[in-house]
């Protein structure tokens, strides 16, 4: 009997086969092991876990609410520092709370203020009366702030957003962090009017954040205001809406609403309204969660204003180089110089943004841009325009009923043409303009500057034949006195009597 010989090589080769069943074996089972404990700590109970997302639930509620508290306050106030002010202040109070109250588990609570984009820049369409308008928009960021509210456009944002990052040592959740931003985002998209049915169409589309639509708007989320063009001296033209049983609110899906309208003020069939005012549209928008967005349909006008008092009897005279003239816009729209209306017809009226948004630019082709700010400022006055208020200039509230606009322009040698371009600036943190007169009053007199003059005109209550004393300075130097003797006064609370006519 003969025993057959097995070679080395094959003997090498079952060695290896089971090698690899054997290592396959073991990747098998600790799979099998890794599996069962990822699944077991999956399904522990982790009550660390579900504090964080309490917490972190909690801090996109606290969000919400800041924005929609600080959005009503803006909107009513006009004026973003007391708003911003009260935002920080909550936000504060929400983290030092928090913090104190879980510090006792072992969490470690932090925030932080982002600087993410809320949209990109972008490009959109308003379609007005069947005509396309192509309107640009930069990007809109946070800017490492709490909240940003980009308004007064025909696409409007209002958004707020932070970090916030939770450790848990002791129950090993380490560098647990999320981004949260909350807005809300309103578009006009097209104005449309029905003159046979006397009705005007706005569509509006509606969003949250992420882009999602906003889907439960009603009548009572919607405050509109069309302009009047026909309304009389002394009434303010913009009129709210009452979005009574005339008007209707249709949701479309994603976010778009049509809004059909019945002017309040009842048009009629000849008036400029139908053809020309219907496209200016102020909506201003409350979701369910309070959060407010303002936007109009339009972010500025630009008037030619040609010079017909000097530059035609002195052509290109070099001699010619202080001719500055005051012009002042009513919120119909009107131009006046010297009292007399220079632009009758249609005009596009002014909005009631805040008046530290409105810009008054002029043309000036040696800046990049080819305009420069112009001098101006805000005044208010009565709604008859006959009298100015004591704070007629000042800027911590809308343009509005009684509202004047007063801007220089200034026409060099050959010039006998200016553009001028009026908007209101998106950025609701704009800070006011620079006015160039102040107004100061005192116990016996009120004092005017206007940067190269003093005006100080003596006050004060007596009798219906008071007398004026007026000076003027220059600087440290008196340059003029005089004495206007004033009659037939007009009262005002506080002791001034102001001269209804002065004798010349």
């Amino acid at each position: 009997m003969m025993l057959k010989r097995v070679s080395s090589w094959k003997r090498g080769q079952i060695i290896l086969v089971m090698s690899i069943l054997l290592i396959t074996v073991i990747l098998l089972v600790s799979t099998i092991i890794y599996l069962t404990s990822t699944q077991h700590l999956f399904f522990k109970y982790n009550p660390s876990r579900e504090i964080i997302l309490s917490i972190d639930a909690d801090f996109h509620r606290a969000l919400t609410r800041i924005l929609a508290n600080t959005t009503a306050l803006y909107s009513e106030w006009a004026e973003i520092d007391g708003p911003r002010r009260n935002a920080n202040i909550t936000f504060s109070y929400w983290v030092l709370s928090t913090q104190a109250a879980y510090a006792g588990k072992g969490l470690n609570i932090e925030t932080q203020w982002i600087d993410e984009p809320i949209q990109e820049s972008r490009t959109m369409e308003l379609v007005v009366g069947g005509s396309k308008k192509n309107l640009s928009y930069p990007e809109r960021r946070l800017q490492d702030r709490l909240l940003k509210l980009f308004w007064y456009r025909p696409n409007s944002i209002s958004a707020i957003g932070a970090d916030i990052s939770i450790d848990a040592t002791d129950q090993g959740v380490i560098g647990w962090r999320a981004t949260h931003i909350v807005l809300l985002n309103l578009t006009i998209t097209s104005i449309r009017v029905e003159k046979n049915e006397g009705s005007v169409y706005v569509d509006v589309v509606v969003l949250r954040e992420n882009g999602f639509p906003v889907n439960d708007l009603h009548k009572t989320n919607f405050e509109i205001y069309l302009f009047n063009p026909d309304a009389p001296q002394g009434v303010y033209p913009w009129i709210r809406e009452k979005m009574d049983n005339q008007d209707q609110v249709v949701y479309n899906g994603d976010g778009s609403y049509t809004i059909r309208l019945v002017p309040d003020f009842n048009p009629g069939k000849n008036s400029p309204f139908w053809t020309f005012y219907y496209q200016f549209v102020i909506v201003r928008v409350k979701d369910s969660r309070g959060i407010i967005v303002e936007a109009y349909s339009y972010a500025g006008m630009e008037y030619i204003i040609q010079e017909n008092a000097i530059e035609p009897y002195y052509p290109n005279n070099p001699l010619k180089t202080d001719e500055t003239y005051l012009f002042e816009l009513l919120p119909n729209g009107t131009i006046f110089w010297f009292g007399w209306p220079i632009n009758p017809g249609n005009s596009p009226p002014i909005p009631m943004p805040p008046v530290k948004q409105v810009r008054v630019y002029i043309n000036d082709t040696s800046t990049p841009t080819g305009f420069r700010e112009a001098s101006y400022q805000a005044e208010r006055w009565t709604p008859d325009y006959k009298l100015p208020l004591f704070n007629y200039a000042e800027w911590r509230r809308r343009l509005g009923e009684g509202s004047k606009l007063a801007f220089l322009v200034d026409y060099p040698p050959g010039v006998y043409q200016r553009k001028v371009r009026i908007v209101w600036a998106e950025d609701c943190d704009a800070t006011p303009p620079d006015y160039m007169v102040d107004i100061e009053y005192g116990a016996d007199e009120v004092r005017i500057n206007n940067k190269v003059y003093t005006m100080k005109l003596k006050v004060g209550p007596g009798s219906y034949e008071l007398d004026y004393s007026l000076s003027i300075v220059n600087g440290d130097r008196r340059h003029t006195e005089y004495a206007l003797f004033g009659y037939d006064v007009l009262r005002f609370s506080g002791g001034y009597w102001f001269p209804k006519r002065l004798p010349y």
